[in-house]
C-alpha cells in the first residue's frame, strides 16, 4: 500500500495502516534523533511521542502525500 492509502486507511480507524507507517517510518526517525541527542533512550521517548501525537492529528493532514515530510517535521519539534 502506498502511502496516501495508509494514511486514508488510518483516518477510517485501521490500526493495520497506522502500524504500516510506524515500521516504515520509524527506524529511520530513530537513528536521526539518536544522532542529535546521542541517547538511544531518549530518543525512543522522543519518537514515540511524535508518534503519538501523530496519531492525534492525522486527521488533520491535509496533503497524505506530505506523510514523510509532516511525521519528521513533528519529530523535529
Amino acid at each position: 500500500m502506498e502511502v496516501v492509502q495508509l494514511v486514508e486507511a488510518c483516518r477510517q480507524g485501521l490500526p493495520e495502516a497506522w502500524n504500516t507507517l510506524v515500521s516504515m517510518f520509524h527506524p529511520q526517525a530513530l537513528g536521526w534523533v539518536t544522532q542529535f541527542c546521542r541517547d538511544r533512550d531518549l530518543a525512543e521517548d522522543i519518537v514515540q511521542e511524535s508518534w503519538l501525537t501523530a496519531a492525534r492529528h492525522v486527521s488533520e493532514l491535509r496533503n497524505p502525500q506530505a506523510f514523510p515530510r509532516w511525521i519528521f517535521q513533528i519529530v523535529k519539534t
